[in-house]
């Protein structure tokens, strides 16, 4: 858990993590005074064969990473991995994809800072020709137009555009529950040695991945 211990400070503010003992045998007085001696600074939890089962840990140390839909994204086992591969796993539960992209709009926008050199001409003013009405015969009036009874205006129908609601994608459904990557994390719950439960319900209900480290001190 040494190299563990390296990258936490870095993921500490986003990432749960929670060494379980996978002894029986140890006390939380054991456990706490070998996270003592070790400096680790997360929370440890006594024994649960029940989670330990769970998840399928035969060997220690193992860890298990959730993310926080409560998806298994990472586990391994041994003391092979190095910060940089602890890093690239935390990571990927942790750092966000970008939304959309800027555009630049510049080329698009009035220069009011440009300058008109010369005199401005004024434009050409037109009158329009005076047309006058032809002359009416001697002894004629001014036509009147036809009424017609029993008539009124003809209107056209307006199309009123409906709006149309936006689609919602259909909702993904959840991961298989089981104990490999890319499954959904079987719910556990977990004492820690100061007695305080916690459990996936909880990081789900939050959002918060998880880090399960399954050890033993001796």
């Amino acid at each position: 858990m040494q190299t563990a211990k390296s990258v936490y400070p870095d993921y500490q503010d986003e990432v749960a993590f929670i060494a379980v003992d996978v002894d029986p045998d140890e006390t939380a007085e054991t456990i706490d005074r070998y996270a003592a001696q070790q400096g680790y600074p997360w929370e440890m939890a006594i024994y649960h064969g029940d989670v330990q089962t769970a998840f399928g840990v035969i060997r220690q140390p193992s860890k298990v990473i959730i993310d926080g839909d409560g998806v298994i994204t990472f586990r391994a086992a041994g003391r092979s991995h190095n910060a940089e591969q602890w890093r690239e796993a935390l990571d990927a539960v942790t750092t966000l994809p970008l939304t959309g992209t800027q555009v630049d709009t510049s080329a698009s926008q009035p220069d009011t800072n440009a300058t008109v050199t010369g005199t401005p001409q004024a434009p050409p003013t037109l009158t329009p020709p005076t047309v006058a009405p032809p002359a009416l015969l001697p002894g004629t009036a001014e036509p009147t137009p036809p009424t017609l009874s029993g008539t009124t205006p003809s209107t056209q129908p307006t199309d009123t555009p409906v709006p149309i609601p936006p689609t919602q994608p259909p909702a993904q459904p959840a991961p298989p529950v089981g104990n490999r990557v890319g499954q959904s994390a079987p719910d556990f719950t977990v004492t820690t040695t100061n007695g305080v439960t916690r459990s996936l319900t909880d990081f789900k209900q939050a959002n918060q991945p998880v880090v399960l480290y399954f050890f033993s001190s001796t």
